[in-house]
């Protein structure tokens, strides 16, 4: 009897031992890359009858480099957005409006106007519906990326890490074909709104790079009645040209 009682004694303070650690309620499951919680992203900044806006203050790489800042407004029901970067040459900001699939930017170095077609997210690995979300440089990223994960972190439950990998098929105008870009984006959890985004990359010779870190001090909805009615006009990014 003695011996039965110093097990039940001893299983006794193994319970209570394994319950002040914690070991009565299991943890969540992490979250898991799919196409679900990828939508559930897109949708944090382009919720239903809602706009949406954020501030960003973006570092390129180099020691002298400044901080910029850059403001996004993403108006997803009428498919409009406009990004801005004010004061970069002579008092004059970088700005891009988009409207439905063609968008105007102006460049103040060489004070003009540039026109596009606004091309579809290829190839989309996600149903986007309207092309006014990707002027978010991570959500386009995530929409075009031929694979993503989410990045296992300690950071007390307080961010969603994630990261995406896509290969250039052909060469654009900073990138060599062959070249694999690599997003990382930190987004608050309860929001899925971003924290801070990561650029870096693979060149086709294996060199690594990295790109511009940007920090989204400011994020907001707003109701598409409460802007000015030219924030999405093409013709405010027109009335910065300079007299001819």
């Amino acid at each position: 009897m003695k011996s039965l009682g110093v097990l039940l004694l001893l299983i006794a303070l193994v319970t209570g031992l394994g319950a002040a650690c914690g070991g009565g309620e299991p943890p969540e499951p992490p979250p898991v890359a799919s196409d679900e919680l990828r939508a559930q992203i897109v949708e944090a900044v382009s919720p239903e009858g809602k706009s949406f806006h954020a501030e960003m203050n973006v570092v390129s790489p180099g020691e002298s480099a400044e901080a910029e800042t850059v403001e996004v407004w993403i108006d997803e029901a009428n498919n409009r957005a406009r990004s801005e970067s004010p004061d970069r040459f002579q008092g004059k900001p970088i700005v891009t409006v988009s409207v439905g699939a063609q968008s105007w930017s102006y460049d103040p170095w060489a004070d003009r106007v540039d026109t596009q077609e606004i091309p579809a997210a290829e190839p989309a690995k996600m149903a986007v519906q309207s092309p006014a979300v990707l002027a978010l440089d991570y959500v386009r990223e995530l929409a075009t990326a031929d694979q993503w994960r989410i990045v296992d972190e300690e950071s007390e439950g307080r961010l969603l890490v994630f990261e995406t990998k896509r290969t250039l098929k052909e060469a654009d105008e900073d990138h060599a074909a062959g070249t694999v870009l690599i997003t990382r984006v930190e987004l608050d959890t309860k929001t899925l709104l971003p924290v801070r985004h990561t650029s870096s990359g693979i060149k086709p010779d294996g060199k690594e790079w990295l790109g511009a870190i940007a920090e989204f001090p400011r994020t907001e909805y707003f109701s598409p009645d409460e802007v000015t009615p030219d924030l999405f006009s093409p013709e405010s990014v027109y009335a910065l040209v300079g007299p001819q």
